[in-house]
């Protein structure tokens, strides 16, 4: 008991302690955050089209990127989606960002196939 309380007469050790409880707390906010709730309606469900469609819309992306990628070639296109993959990677993103960058790396695998 009483090395318990020279650890906590510790001011560095009390701040590690709630810096550590505080990002963990965090990291339990993002988790739960991130669930999604996908509610049907089973009176608008029809029996034929019963399996849902993913659509991707790339409208949101900058008509300068698109054109910029109409211009590469497929080895650019690589090293591009390379390049974006470290940039998600080592940058503190926000969710937008990386729901962006993410977007524009679907675009650039499309236009890979595509070649």
């Amino acid at each position: 008991m009483k090395n318990l309380k020279e650890y906590f007469s510790n001011p560095y050790i009390v701040i590690g302690g709630i810096g550590l409880a505080l990002f963990l707390f965090r990291k339990w906010q993002e988790k739960s955050s991130n669930k999604k709730i996908i509610i049907i309606d089973a009176n608008k469900v029809d029996d034929e089209t019963s399996e849902v469609i993913e659509t991707t819309n790339f409208d949101s992306l900058p008509k300068q990127f698109i054109e910029d990628v109409l211009k590469m070639g497929k080895d650019e296109i690589v090293h591009t989606i390379k390049l974006n993959k470290d940039l998600i990677k080592r940058k503190n993103l926000n969710k937008d960002e990386i729901d962006q960058m993410n977007l524009m790396l679907k675009y650039l695998k499309e236009e890979y196939a595509k070649r």
